[in-house]
C-alpha cells in the first residue's frame, strides 16, 4: 500500500501525523473540562443553597425580632380591641410578608389580629399556640392553611409573660407564596431547581417547578438532612430515574421541629450536554483547521514539491536513455538567485 501512495498523499500523512497529537489534546481537555465543570457545578449549588438557607435564616430573624417587639407592648392586651386590632393592621400593612398577625388569649381565642375584620376564629388546636404556652419561648410551628385566609403559612409564636407565666400569645404567620419571591433573587445555575421543606421533609416551596405543597419530599437525601439538620452535597437519581447534582443547607434549628432545609438540584444530563456541546465547538473547529491545512499542503506541496520532483525524475529518465543534454528546468526564483550568485 505504501508503494501505491502517491507523494502529494504522502505529504497528507505527514500532515495528519502531525495534528493527531492535536486532535488527542484536544479530546483530553474536553473530557477534562466536564469533569471541572461538574465540580464547578457542584460549588456554585453549594453556594446557592447556602445562601437560601440564609435567606430563611433572615425570615425567621426577622419574625423572632416582630414578635419580641409586640409582647414588649403589654398596653395592647389593655388598649382595647379597636385600638388593638389598628395596630396589628397597620403593622401587616408594612409587613406584607405575613397574612396575620395579632394576640391570642390563654384560651385560643384571638383577642385582637390583623385580620379581625373578618371574623375570629379558635387556634387552640394549632401546635405553635401549644407549644408556646408549654415551652415559654419563641416557636415555630407546622405549616398551616390559615382558616380565614386559606393561603398557606408558616406561623410562628412568642408567649406574653408575666414573671413565669404566660398571659397571651403573640404570633405572625409566614405567607410562603410571599417568601417564594425571594427565591427568584438568588443566582442559581442555568436549569436548577429549589426546594424548601421543613424538618419533617414536607415540602413548603418549590422554585421555579410548581408543585402540590405539604407533600413529601421524594429525596431520600433531603428527607435525612431534615431530620438530621446537616449539610449534604452529592449525586442521586430521582424518581424518574434522572442522575441530578444536589447541595442541601439548613437553616438554623428551632426548638426540637422547628426550621428549614434547602435543596438545590442540578440535571447532570443538562450539564454533561452543555459541556459536551462546547467540546463539539473546539472540535469542529480543529477539523476545520485540519481540512484547511490539507488542501494548503495538496496546493502548496503539489507547487513546491511534487512538481519539482516530477521534473528532476524525468530528466534522470532522460539522461538514463542517453539524452545527456538533459538539464532540470528552474523555476524564474532559482534563476535569479543563480544570476545573483554569478554577478
Amino acid at each position: 500500500m505504501q508503494g501505491r501512495l502517491s507523494l502529494r498523499e504522502r505529504l497528507l500523512v505527514v500532515m495528519a501525523a502531525a495534528l493527531l497529537p492535536l486532535l488527542a489534546v484536544s479530546v483530553w481537555s474536553a473530557v477534562r473540562e466536564h469533569r471541572a465543570s461538574t465540580e464547578l457545578a457542584q460549588s456554585q449549588l453549594k453556594f446557592a443553597a447556602s445562601l437560601l438557607a440564609a435567606h430563611q435564616d433572615r425570615a425567621v430573624q426577622g419574625a423572632e425580632e416582630l414578635l419580641g417587639a409586640i409582647v414588649e407592648l403589654p398596653e395592647l392586651r389593655f388598649a382595647g380591641r379597636a385600638r388593638c386590632q389598628s395596630y396589628f393592621e397597620k403593622l401587616r400593612e408594612r409587613h406584607p410578608v405575613y397574612t396575620n398577625m395579632g394576640l391570642l388569649g390563654m384560651d385560643g381565642q384571638p383577642l385582637c389580629h390583623a385580620l379581625g375584620a373578618r371574623g375570629d376564629v379558635s387556634v387552640s388546636d394549632r401546635d405553635y399556640y401549644r407549644q408556646a404556652i408549654a415551652q415559654k419561648r419563641f416557636v415555630m410551628g407546622e405549616p398551616i392553611f390559615g382558616r380565614i385566609t386559606g393561603r398557606l403559612a408558616v406561623p410562628f409564636a412568642l408567649p406574653v409573660m408575666e414573671g413565669d407565666q404566660v398571659v397571651a400569645v403573640a404570633f405572625v404567620a409566614l405567607d410562603l407564596a410571599q417568601a417564594d419571591k425571594g427565591l427568584a433573587d438568588v443566582q442559581l445555575p442555568p436549569g436548577a431547581r429549589v426546594t424548601v421543606a421543613d424538618r419533617r421533609g414536607r415540602v413548603l416551596v418549590q422554585f421555579p417547578d410548581e408543585s402540590a405543597p405539604l407533600r413529601s419530599t421524594t429525596h431520600a437525601e433531603l428527607a435525612e438532612a431534615a431530620r438530621t439538620m446537616t449539610p449534604m452535597a452529592g449525586e442521586a437519581v430521582n424518581a424518574a430515574g434522572e442522575a441530578r447534582l444536589y447541595a442541601i443547607a439548613p437553616s438554623r434549628p428551632i426548638g426540637d421541629n422547628g426550621g428549614f432545609v434547602v435543596r438545590v438540584g442540578l440535571s447532570r444530563d443538562t450539564l454533561a450536554a452543555a459541556a459536551w456541546e462546547r467540546a463539539r465547538e473546539s472540535l469542529l473547529a480543529l477539523l476545520l483547521t485540519m481540512l484547511a491545512a490539507a488542501a494548503a499542503v495538496w496546493w502548496i506541496g503539489g507547487r513546491m514539491i511534487v512538481k519539482p520532483a516530477k521534473q528532476i525524475l524525468g530528466t534522470v529518465r532522460r539522461i538514463e536513455q542517453g539524452r545527456l543534454d538533459a538539464r532540470v528546468p528552474l523555476h524564474a526564483s532559482t534563476r535569479s538567485s543563480t544570476a545573483c550568485r554569478r554577478g
